[in-house]
C-alpha cells in the first residue's frame, strides 16, 4: 500500500505529467516535420527525374538544332581568331620621321578653354594666364621676362601680396594674354594653389646654392648671376589629361599643332638669357624634336577581342538560350506546362530540369568554341587555362539562360514570347555585345581601367556597379574578357636582334590570375585632391565570375517567381506573396479546409433564398449550405461564383456535392460554364466567391494538396508532340508519384492503360502523328495513370469515333468505384451511359439535377412505342392503335415507321394494345408475317423509356 500523497506531492506529479506531455508533443511535431520534408524531397526527386527524362528526349529529337549551334560556335571562334591575327599583321618597313616640333621665337601656349575643358563643373567665363614668374624683386628677371612677353604679345602685371587671394583677374588682365609677376617664389606658389587651373606654365629664378640643398630661395640681388638657376613649373593635371589620350605630356599640348608648354617655357627662357649674354637682340636658339625610326603598326593595332569579343561569345552562347526560349514557349503553346501544373507540378523541379538540359548544351557549345579558338590560334583561348575559359563561358551561358527563363515567364502569350525572344536576342548581340556600340555608361561599366569602375583603396565601394554586373550578365562577361585580354593579347616590344619594335610572345592567363586579374592589383590615377594622387584598386576577375553565378541565381529566382504568379492560362495560380507563407515551404500534414467560410454559410443559410431554383437543385443546395450531407459526399462546392472584371457572373452560386464512387455528369451547351466550373475545381480559376472542399482540402487554402489528388483530362490536349504515347504515360506516372520498383509497376500500369484505350499498337509513335481521337484517348489514359482520388474529365470523347468511344466509356466505368469523377459533356447519350448523377447547367446555374431515370420521370413524357409496318398500311395501323389506346399521342409517321408517346398513367391502360401484339406473336405469325386482324403487317415493335436527349 503506497503512502498517501500530500498537496505538494500532487502538484509535483501534475507538473511532471505536463512536462512529459509537452516533450512528447514536441517530439511528435519534429517527427511530422521530418516526415513532411522527406515526402517533399521524394516528390521533388521523382518529378525532377521525370522532367529531366522529358528534356533529354526533346533534346534528342532536336539534334539538328544542336549540331547547327556547334557549327556556328566553331565558325565564330575561328573567325575571331583570324580577326586577331590580321589585327597584328605588321610590316617591317621602318618609318623615318622628319622633325615634328620646332621650338624658338614666338611660341603657342595652352588657352583658358583648354583648362575649362577638364573642369568639373565647367568654369563659367574662364580666365587664365599663360605664363607666371618670380621674383619681381630682381630687376634683371623682370626685364628678361618682359622680353619674352613682348615676343609672345603678352601684357605684364605685377601681383602684390594683397592680390594673392583675389578670385577674379586684375582689370588689366581680362584675357588670356596677361603675364603675371610675383614678388617671391612663395607668393607665386600661394597664388597657384589658390587659383588652380588658372596658370599654364611658371618660371621661378632661384639661388643655386639653396636649390642644391633642396631649399628653394629666390635669386639674390638685382642682376642675374653667372650661374643662372631656374625652375619650370607646369600644370600636371592638364598634362595627365593629355596623356590619357595617348599624347606625350612634356612635348605635346591639346594636339600635335600645339607644342609642349614645359619645353616651350624652357626654350623661351634660355633664348632670352642667351640674347642678354651675347648682348644681341637678334640672338635666337632653335630646338628640333625627332622620333626614332618606328614600326608603322605601332599606331594601327586593332584589338578585335576588346571590340567585339563579347558579341562573338554571345552569338555562340545566345543560340542555346534562344533554343531554351523556344522550348518553354512550345510547352506553353501545346498546353503541356499548364497540364503539369494542374496535376501538382513542383515549380522548382521544372526549372531545374530545364537548366540541367541547358547546362549540357552550354557545356558542349563552350567546348566547341574552345576547339575552334585553338585551331585558329585565338590568344584568348590558347594562352588561357582551359579550366578558366570553360568556366567563364559556362557561367555566362547559364546566367544568360536564367535571364531567358525570366523573360519567358514575364511574357505569358506564346506569340508575344516568340517575337520578344527574337528581339531580345538581337538586342543583346548588336547593342549589348559589340564594344563599338557600348557608349557612355555602358563602356565605363565594362572597362576596368576607367575611374568610374575602380574602387579607391580603403574608400567607398561602388555597389551600383556590382548590382549591375548581376543584373546584366553581358557586363560581367566584358569585364572578364578584358581582364584576360590584357594578359593574352599581342604586345609590342623591341627585338634585340633587329632593334625593331615587333610583337612579343604572348602572356599566359592561369587559374591563379583569377584573384589578381592577371596584372597589377592597384593603379595610381590623378583623380584625387591637390596634395597628390589617389590609389585605386582593380577589381579581380573573380568578381566577374561571382557576379555571373549571382546573376544565374537571381534570374532563375525571378523566373521561378513569375512562373507561378503570371499566366493563369498556363496554370499559374499563386498569390504574389505566396513565398511568405510557411505552408508553401512545409506543406501541412493534414488537409486544410475552410471552416470559417463553411460555418458562415451554414449560419447565413436561408431556405427562402433558394426557392427560385429547381426543386432538386434547391434540395441539394439546402443540404450543402445547411451541412446535412452524407459521409460519402467527399467533394463539395460551396456557393461558387465566378465573374471576370465585374461583368455578369459566368458561374452563379453553385452549391453541389459529389459522392465517392460515383460519376457526376455535367451537361450544358457551349458557354454554359462547364469548363469554368472544372477550372475552379482544379484551382486554375480562383472563385470570386465560395470554395471547394475535396477530401477535406480547400481549393483556396490547400490547392497544392488538391492538385496532387486530381487526375485531369482537359478540354484541349496538353500533349508534347516530341514524345511518344508511352513516354507521356511514364512522365505523368512519375509526376503523380507512382511507386517505381525497378520500373516494373509503372511499366505494367502504362501498358494496361494503353491497352484500355486501344493505343498499345501505336504506343511508341510520336504523339505529333496521332489523330484527334487518338490524342483524346491518350489524355484520358494520362488522367488515370496516377490513380487519382478525384477525376476531372472535360469532354473526354470529343472527336472520337463510336467504336473507340465505348472502350473509353468502359475504362471510366471500371475506374468509378474507387474515386470521385466529374465529367462534362455535350452528349446526352454519354451522360446517360456514365453518369450516376446528372447536372444540367445553363447560364452558369444548375437547372436540373438527379439521376437519368429521375430526370426522365420528372421532365420526360413516359414511354415511346414504335411500330413498323408496310408504308401503305401505316394509316390503318395508326387507326388501330388509337382504337385500342385512344390516349397514345402520334409523334411521327415515316415510311411505315409509326412512333407514339405514352404517359406513365396511360401505359397502365395499354393492355389491349399489348395483347394484340403478343397474340400476333403467340400465333407464330412473327413480325414479318401478315396479322389476321385487318391485314396489318408488323415488322418490328419496341417499347422504351424516353431517352435523356428526348427529355
Amino acid at each position: 500500500q503506497p503512502p498517501a500523497m500530500g498537496w505538494e506531492d500532487d502538484q509535483v506529479l501534475q507538473r511532471s505529467n505536463v512536462e512529459w506531455h509537452f516533450q512528447r508533443q514536441s517530439s511528435q511535431d519534429d517527427a511530422r516535420t521530418k516526415s513532411r520534408a522527406r515526402a517533399y524531397l521524394s516528390s521533388f526527386v521523382n518529378q525532377f527525374v521525370a522532367l529531366l527524362v522529358k528534356q533529354m528526349l526533346q533534346l534528342k529529337r532536336t539534334w539538328r538544332s544542336q549540331v547547327l549551334t556547334c557549327v556556328i560556335a566553331l565558325i565564330t571562334s575561328a573567325s575571331l581568331g583570324i580577326a586577331v591575327e590580321r589585327g597584328k599583321d605588321v610590316s617591317s618597313v621602318l618609318r623615318e620621321d622628319t622633325p615634328f616640333m620646332t621650338l624658338g621665337g614666338k611660341e603657342r601656349w595652352m588657352t583658358c578653354s583648354y583648362f575649362e575643358r577638364w573642369a568639373d563643373p565647367p568654369i563659367e567665363g574662364a580666365w587664365c594666364t599663360p605664363f607666371a614668374f618670380a621674383p619681381t624683386t630682381n630687376r634683371a628677371v623682370v626685364s628678361l621676362m618682359k622680353d619674352i612677353g613682348e615676343t609672345n604679345d603678352w601684357t605684364f602685371h605685377k601681383v602684390g601680396d594683397g592680390e594673392l587671394a583675389r578670385p577674379e583677374p586684375h582689370p588689366s588682365c581680362v584675357n588670356a594674354s596677361c603675364m603675371l609677376g610675383f614678388q617671391s617664389t612663395q607668393s607665386m606658389h600661394t597664388w597657384i594653389r589658390t587659383h588652380r587651373g588658372r596658370a599654364g606654365t611658371a618660371v621661378a629664378f632661384v639661388d643655386r646654392a639653396s636649390a642644391q640643398e633642396g631649399k628653394v630661395k629666390d635669386v639674390r640681388g638685382s642682376s642675374l648671376p653667372e650661374d643662372i638657376t631656374f625652375e619650370i613649373w607646369y600644370n600636371e593635371s592638364a598634362s595627365r589629361n593629355v596623356a590619357f589620350w595617348g599624347l606625350d605630356p612634356l612635348t605635346e599640348g591639346t594636339n600635335d599643332t600645339f607644342p609642349g608648354n614645359a619645353l616651350a617655357a624652357q626654350n623661351a627662357v634660355e633664348e632670352a638669357i642667351l640674347s642678354r649674354k651675347l648682348d644681341s637682340a637678334n640672338a635666337s636658339m632653335r630646338l628640333h624634336l625627332r622620333r626614332y625610326p618606328r614600326v608603322e603598326a605601332l599606331d594601327n593595332y586593332f584589338d578585335s577581342v576588346d571590340f567585339a569579343g563579347p558579341a562573338f561569345v554571345h552569338i555562340v552562347l545566345g543560340l542555346p538560350c534562344f533554343i531554351l526560349f523556344a522550348t518553354i514557349t512550345r510547352d506553353k503553346r501545346q498546353g503541356t506546362l499548364a497540364l503539369m501544373r494542374q496535376l501538382g507540378l513542383i515549380e522548382l523541379a521544372w526549372w531545374s530540369a530545364l537548366m540541367v538540359r541547358h547546362a549540357l548544351v552550354v557545356s558542349v557549345t563552350s567546348v566547341v568554341f574552345m576547339v575552334g579558338g585553338s585551331v585558329s590560334a585565338l590568344p584568348l583561348v590558347i594562352n588561357t587555362s582551359p579550366a578558366v575559359t570553360f568556366f567563364y563561358l559556362f557561367l555566362y551561358g547559364m546566367a544568360a539562360g536564367a535571364a531567358t527563363c525570366a523573360c519567358s515567364s514575364l511574357l505569358t502569350g506564346y506569340r508575344a514570347s516568340s517575337s520578344w525572344g527574337t528581339f531580345i536576342f538581337a538586342h543583346n548581340v548588336f547593342i549589348m555585345g559589340v564594344g563599338y556600340l557600348q557608349t557612355s555608361w555602358i563602356t565605363q561599366l565594362n572597362n576596368p581601367l576607367l575611374g568610374d569602375t575602380l574602387d579607391p583603396v580603403g574608400g567607398h565601394v561602388d555597389h551600383f556597379r556590382r548590382a549591375l554586373f548581376v543584373i546584366v550578365p553581358m557586363a560581367s562577361l566584358k569585364k572578364i574578357m578584358v581582364d584576360i585580354n590584357e594578359v593574352t593579347k599581342p604586345k609590342l616590344s623591341p627585338d634585340p636582334d633587329s632593334g625593331l619594335v615587333v610583337y612579343s610572345s604572348l602572356g599566359n592567363y592561369s587559374t591563379a590570375d583569377i584573384i589578381t586579374g592577371g596584372y597589377s592589383g592597384n593603379i595610381t590615377a590623378p583623380l584625387g585632391d591637390e596634395e597628390g594622387e589617389v590609389q585605386y584598386q582593380l577589381s579581380p576577375t573573380l568578381e566577374g565570375l561571382i557576379a555571373l553565378v549571382c546573376s544565374a541565381v537571381f534570374w532563375l529566382t525571378i523566373a521561378w517567381y513569375l512562373g507561378q504568379v503570371r499566366g493563369r492560362a498556363h496554370g499559374a495560380v499563386q498569390h504574389p506573396l505566396f513565398f511568405l507563407w510557411p505552408s508553401y515551404w512545409v506543406p501541412p500534414t493534414r488537409p486544410r479546409g475552410n471552416k470559417k467560410l463553411v460555418a458562415g454559410l451554414h449560419a447565413r443559410m436561408n431556405p427562402a433564398d433558394l426557392q427560385h431554383l429547381d426543386v432538386d437543385v434547391c434540395a441539394e443546395a439546402t443540404a450543402v449550405l445547411g451541412g446535412n450531407l452524407a459521409e460519402e459526399k467527399k467533394v463539395v462546392a460551396y456557393d461558387l461564383c465566378k465573374s471576370y472584371d465585374g461583368r455578369q457572373d459566368v458561374v452563379k452560386k453553385v452549391s453541389v456535392s459529389l459522392q465517392h464512387g460515383e460519376i457526376f455528369a455535367l451537361l450544358g451547351h457551349t458557354g454554359a460554364g462547364k469548363s469554368t466550373l472544372i477550372g475552379m475545381f482544379t484551382g486554375v480559376i480562383p472563385p470570386s466567391q465560395g470554395d471547394i472542399i475535396a477530401y477535406g482540402a480547400s481549393v483556396r487554402n490547400d490547392a497544392a494538396r488538391v492538385r496532387r489528388m486530381i487526375g485531369l483530362c482537359p478540354q484541349h490536349d496538353g500533349l508534347c508532340s516530341a514524345l511518344t504515347g508511352r513516354q507521356h504515360l511514364m512522365l505523368y506516372g512519375r509526376l503523380k508519384g507512382v511507386k517505381v520498383t525497378g520500373s516494373r509497376e509503372l511499366t505494367s500500369r502504362v501498358d494496361h492503360m494503353l491497352d484500355a484505350v486501344k493505343l498499345l499498337n501505336v504506343a511508341d509513335k510520336l504523339v505529333g502523328s496521332y489523330s484527334g481521337g487518338m490524342r483524346r484517348r491518350l489524355s484520358v489514359a494520362i488522367c488515370f495513370i496516377g490513380d487519382p482520388k478525384l477525376v476531372m474529365l472535360d469532354e473526354p470523347t470529343t472527336g472520337m469515333d463510336p467504336y473507340n468511344r465505348k472502350f473509353v466509356w468502359s475504362l471510366i466505368s471500371d475506374k468509378r468505384p474507387t474515386r470521385t469523377t466529374l465529367l462534362s459533356t455535350h452528349a446526352m447519350e454519354e451522360a446517360e451511359a456514365l453518369g450516376n448523377t446528372i447536372g444540367i447547367l445553363n447560364a452558369g446555374q444548375f437547372v436540373a439535377l438527379g439521376s437519368a431515370i429521375h430526370l426522365k420521370q420528372r421532365f420526360g413524357y413516359g414511354y415511346t412505342l414504335r411500330l413498323v409496318t408496310e408504308a401503305e398500311a401505316a394509316e390503318r395501323l395508326v387507326h388501330k392503335v388509337h382504337e385500342l389506346l385512344p390516349s397514345a399521342a402520334l409523334v411521327d409517321v415515316s415510311a411505315g415507321n409509326c412512333t407514339f408517346a405514352v404517359t406513365e398513367a396511360d401505359m397502365r391502360l395499354a393492355g389491349p394494345l399489348l395483347r394484340f401484339i403478343s397474340t400476333a406473336e403467340s400465333k407464330g405469325m412473327g413480325f414479318t408475317q401478315q396479322a389476321k386482324d385487318d391485314s396489318l403487317h408488323l415488322r418490328e415493335w419496341l417499347v422504351t423509356h424516353k431517352s435523356l436527349e428526348e427529355v
